[in-house]
């Protein structure tokens, strides 16, 4: 497998996702025992609940890897681009509402302030994420302008490296169970 550009910034894209899918599933967590929690103030709760919505969003997001769309069109598919743009819109809605929230507390720390602090850092992690996507996405559409054979290739490893079939889908989640295609 050679050092082609096509087939990093695709591996890095694939691996941005998975980052901010493990990332909103700890948010998930912590928000989820925040709110639990009998001592959460009210005034966070609306915090609370916002991450809370956005992680439960981003868990099934993780699907297929992004490929591309064909040989002489590199750029991702429309689905992926379209998910991108209302993860890059949400989560900066959700880092909002907790850095909101915190900034109006005292100095004293209690252990759910802690938790939305570790919050916050993971949304702003989750922006950082969404730019590294988009950057993938601008640097494989000046992809294009290289050949035709370069470009062939590149997508020949793409679709060999993150070609995976599903074989079976649980009705009670997203639990899906991935074949390598020979």
């Amino acid at each position: 497998m050679g050092h082609n550009i096509i087939l990093m910034q695709y591996c890095r894209a694939a691996v941005a996702g998975i980052l901010r899918w493990i990332s909103s599933c700890v948010i998930l967590g912590m928000t989820a025992s925040c709110f639990a929690h009998e001592a959460t103030p009210k005034q966070a709760r609306v915090a609370i609940i916002f991450n809370l919505v956005c992680a439960c969003l981003h868990i099934p997001l993780l699907g297929p890897f992004p490929l591309p769309v064909s040989e002489t069109k590199l750029r991702p598919r429309s689905w992926y681009v379209g998910v991108l743009a209302i993860s890059t819109l949400i989560w900066p809605a959700a880092a909002g509402t907790l850095f909101a929230y915190l900034f109006s507390l005292s100095r004293e720390k209690s252990p759910i302030e802690t938790r939305l602090d570790v919050c916050a850092a993971l949304d702003i992690t989750n922006i950082a994420l969404c730019a590294l996507q988009w950057i993938m996405i601008f640097k494989v559409k000046k992809t294009e302008r290289f050949g035709e054979r370069y470009r062939a290739i590149g997508y020949q490893q793409v679709q060999e490296l993150f070609e995976i079939r599903v074989i079976h889908r649980n009705l009670l989640g997203y639990f899906i169970v991935v074949q390598q295609v020979d």
